[in-house]
């Protein structure tokens, strides 16, 4: 073995930033593909995905788990649940404290959950993990000096859309919330800032068949706030009228959407934008494999494990049981996703990007789509 090769592995396993099993649990999981892997995982989660809470102080309408136009026996809609207490949080990461990383995010606003800077402190600190959230940015200026000074390593803000206007059309909440979330953001990077804090922050749009074009003044206000990246999400579809893929989601085929995307970066924005992943409804490979690497636990103990489609939670089986990352739940799922086709796909998943979806630069190699 050369010595570049042993110094890279001693700065990897002796940096003191995680533990030699989580490193080692990590490259396990980079050297097999979920075929490899199979049904039974012979590790520990990757990444451990926390429901922290299930109250949000929004309503907004394209949330499927608090929109009011997403009807209430919708089956795939996700179940309100309690704030999770620490101790089942401190039990779960215990439990497999081989994951890389933990993400406190939730089906509402994870900052309202009292216990939450507590939680942070402990993934990091105590069990080594990358520690990260997601805030739809209201109460944020409440936060500021704990956030800053917390171990979180990045925190993602919803600001969603280019400005009010299109912001209420998104969310069905006043123009207004556009430019308090904007401000929060930008008190947020100033704090950090001054503070010389390692916290990275990153800000988030949605992008659907109406505001697509609008990216690059997305950008633009992105780069304003001072944060560090920008994500673009693609909508996710849901089978109700004003929510269906046909009307809201960008697809792969759409030349229209790939020409604005292409051009929608300036120059020296491109290593901060992160485009929106397009999706390809002919597909037919799942390129989904968060059932293999991903536990995701609510506050009531309920475990699942997509963190993207916030399929329903509910059922019998609970963190607590004996046998949770191989239980028989699972592996029935993991068997969905190692099966050809579509047909014994639940139908979320049909849609989901992270299952069918293609990245702008794969596009440009598919001569079937140009």
């Amino acid at each position: 073995m050369s010595f570049s090769i042993l110094r890279k592995v001693k700065k990897v396993f002796f940096s003191g930033d995680h533990f030699a099993g989580q490193f080692i649990n990590y490259y396990l999981h980079r050297l097999w593909s979920k075929h490899a892997l199979g049904r039974f995982v012979p590790l520990q989660p990757l990444t451990l995905s926390i429901v922290t809470t299930g109250r949000c102080n929004l309503k907004c309408a394209m949330c499927v788990t608090h929109s009011p136009l997403v009807p209430n026996d919708y089956e795939w809609r996700q179940m309100t649940t309690t704030d999770m207490e620490f101790n089942t949080f401190k039990y779960t990461l215990d439990r497999f404290q081989r994951a890389m990383s933990v993400s406190l995010i939730g089906v509402g606003e994870p900052l309202l959950n009292k216990d939450f800077f507590r939680m942070v402190e402990y993934a990091s600190t105590v069990r080594r993990m990358n520690a990260s959230s997601v805030s739809n940015g209201i109460i944020l200026d409440k936060n500021i000096d704990q956030v800053v000074g917390s171990h979180l390593d990045y925190i993602v803000i919803s600001l969603n859309t280019h400005d009010g206007n299109d912001y209420q059309r998104l969310t069905g909440h006043p123009p207004s919330f556009h430019k308090k979330i904007f401000d929060n953001i930008s008190k947020l990077v100033e704090a950090r800032d001054k503070a010389e804090s390692r916290l990275k922050i990153y800000v988030s749009f949605i992008v659907d068949q109406e505001n697509y074009r609008f990216i690059p003044e997305c950008i633009r206000v992105g780069e304003q706030t001072g944060a560090d990246h920008i994500y673009f999400n693609n909508f996710l579809p849901y089978p109700f009228e004003g929510f269906e893929m046909g009307q809201r989601t960008l697809l792969v085929n759409d030349k229209e959407v790939r020409k604005v995307l292409e051009n929608s970066i300036a120059t020296h924005m491109r290593d901060k934008v992160t485009l929106p992943t397009l999706l390809n409804p002919d597909q037919q490979k799942k390129n989904c494999r968060c059932h293999f690497t991903t536990l995701r636990v609510d506050g009531e103990r309920n475990y699942s494990s997509c963190p993207v489609m916030l399929a329903n939670m509910e059922g019998e089986k609970k963190v607590t049981d004996t046998v949770v990352w191989n239980s028989s739940f699972l592996r029935e799922m993991r068997g969905r996703f190692l099966s050809p086709g579509k047909d014994d796909l639940h139908d979320p998943c049909k849609v989901c990007t992270q299952n069918f979806g293609v990245d702008l630069h794969n596009v440009k190699k598919e001569d079937t789509l140009n």
